[in-house]
């Protein structure tokens, strides 16, 4: 019975989903619009639609098409004889911590801005005002926040963390954790700069199969062994290449590409940094009441069932085509 509430709380799940939504709205022939939005690729994003002014109307459905784990979908609208202005605003139906919007002038300008949700009747919302703006970029502060919050929502990369503090203590776990961090902010580095480029679906499975493997060792043994440094330095270099992905949508200008880079990977290693810390403290409670082996064990096992839940989960998804 335990098992099946835990996999039931196991709901499907991509650990990088896009948290910021990258939207271009192109002006045509006024007083004609496109408007691109990339949204993750789940089920509940396949459905909604922009809400435009009331003298504005689609012109035809969107179009909907899915590119390395990202879900692209097109609204093309008319606003009569009056086009879009100031005081104008498009509101966005889908989750997420906000938008970087690129307008593109029928005359060829171009503006960009970053436009975060705001809660209103207790849902979280994204509304792109039309008045007029001028281009910016986040602050690095904006994008430490990011990397922290990202961290904190990608709960495979969590479980992983997990498994380490699981079979380390003291300096042994610092060793797992830094060399863990230092692969995957090169991977990270190296897929943002468009070195490297592998297919987004194989590796969020295999990204799934490294927990799997993790929590196999930590419930064999409660200390780590000198090769498994570099083992989980490679593991690194998998879940960087997952997080890829999410720098790219967010619209960076070349010029900011490393310092948000460098500020987003701060925040993740913030992130992962919090959760050792937290885990730490709370593995101390259990044994109060459990004995560090029992303790252990359940929670290896547990990661392993989550691990490879979710390697069969991405499989039959990119079989299928859902992705």
């Amino acid at each position: 019975m335990g098992l099946a509430i835990f996999l039931a709380l196991a709901t499907p799940l991509w650990a990088h989903n896009l948290r910021v939504l990258r939207v271009e709205l192109q002006e045509q022939q006024s007083p004609n619009y496109t408007l691109t939005v990339n949204l993750p690729p789940t089920g509940e994003f396949l459905s909604g639609e922009p809400t435009l002014p009331p003298r504005c109307q689609l012109r035809r459905s969107p179009a909907t098409l899915k590119r390395r784990g990202i879900l692209v979908r097109e609204f093309q609208f008319s606003c009569g004889s009056e086009p879009l202005n100031a005081k104008d605003s498009i509101g966005l139906p889908w989750p997420g911590e906000g938008a970087f919007v690129l307008i593109t002038g029928k005359d060829g300008s171009t503006a960009t801005k970053f436009f975060p949700s705001v809660a209103r009747g207790g849902k979280k919302q994204i509304e792109i005002e039309m008045r007029p703006f001028k281009s910016d970029t986040l602050a690095p502060w904006d994008y430490f926040f990011l990397g922290v919050q990202h961290i904190l929502e990608g709960w495979d990369h969590l479980a992983f963390v997990l498994g380490l503090c699981l079979i380390a203590k003291g300096w042994n776990l610092v060793k797992l954790v830094t060399g863990f961090t230092l692969g995957h902010s090169l991977s990270l580095a190296l897929a943002t700069f468009n070195i490297i480029q592998l297919p987004y679906p194989p590796v969020e499975a295999c990204i799934a199969l490294s927990i799997a493997f993790i929590a196999r060792q930590a419930f064999v043994s409660a200390h780590s062994q000198p090769q498994e440094i570099a083992l989980v330095v490679a593991f690194g270099l998998l879940h960087g290449l997952g997080f890829a992905g999410v720098l790219r949508e967010y619209n960076l200008h070349q010029s900011d590409l490393l310092l948000g880079l460098v500020s987003f990977n701060l925040g993740v290693e913030g992130g992962q940094l919090i959760f050792v810390a937290g885990v730490i403290g709370l593995l101390a409670l259990g044994s109060k009441f459990f004995t560090s082996e029992n303790l252990r064990r359940v929670i290896a096992y547990l990661i392993g069932i989550l691990g490879m839940f979710w390697t069969i989960q991405r499989l039959v998804s990119f079989s299928s085509g859902s992705y």
